[in-house]
């Protein structure tokens, strides 16, 4: 009984990553026409670090209160979730695909684990906090995002479960942030 009750988990393990390196494979080899390679690396950065903290800078810079406000908090959300995920992947020591996949089409430079992605954990953070403060604009936010989380698989750094996690801690630490600024508006 209890070896059964082991055998599952380690079966259910092993068909999740089965399907992650199938779904990395199908978007980084078959669904890769060339065209898309510089768009996906440009909008790839949307979800870097240095981008989401000019940005809440931008904010703050633009003077008005409400605007000012919102970019606190687009800053701390920022670091927040940078140490957060910067955490994790130094516990979890995740590789990247390049590294454990043969054949992998690497278009961007990238160090470091895997798990979970940074850019996307960032890039939903943002979309989160800035839907949040502009709900009008809140597609564009959650577009861009989606287009960050697909690069990473496209551009062959990251899985689709890093991407996915990266998805739910940057969503679930940009509501939290969003109640913050909303507290503090």
């Amino acid at each position: 009984m209890c070896c059964t009750v082991l055998k599952r988990p380690k079966k259910m393990l092993g068909l999740i990553r089965t399907l992650d390196i199938w779904v990395f494979n199908f978007i980084n080899h078959n669904l890769s026409p060339t065209f898309l390679d510089y768009p996906l690396i440009v909008l790839t950065e949307l979800g870097n670090y240095n981008f989401c903290l000019y940005t809440g800078l931008a904010l703050i810079l633009l003077g008005q209160a409400r605007l000012k406000k919102t970019g606190l908090v687009v800053v701390s959300s920022t670091l927040l979730t940078a140490i957060l995920v910067n955490f994790l992947k130094n516990i979890l020591a995740v590789s990247r695909p390049f590294i454990s996949l043969e054949g992998t089409r690497k278009l961007v430079e990238a160090g470091g684990f895997s798990f979970p992605s940074a850019h996307s954990a960032l890039a939903f953070c943002l979309a989160v906090v800035l839907a949040d403060a502009f709900p009008r604009h809140r597609l564009k936010f959650y577009f861009f995002a989606c287009i960050v989380g697909f690069s990473r698989i496209y551009l062959g750094v990251h899985f689709p479960s890093d991407v996915a996690s990266g998805l739910i801690l940057g969503f679930i630490l940009g509501k939290l942030m969003a109640r913050i600024n909303r507290a503090i508006q």
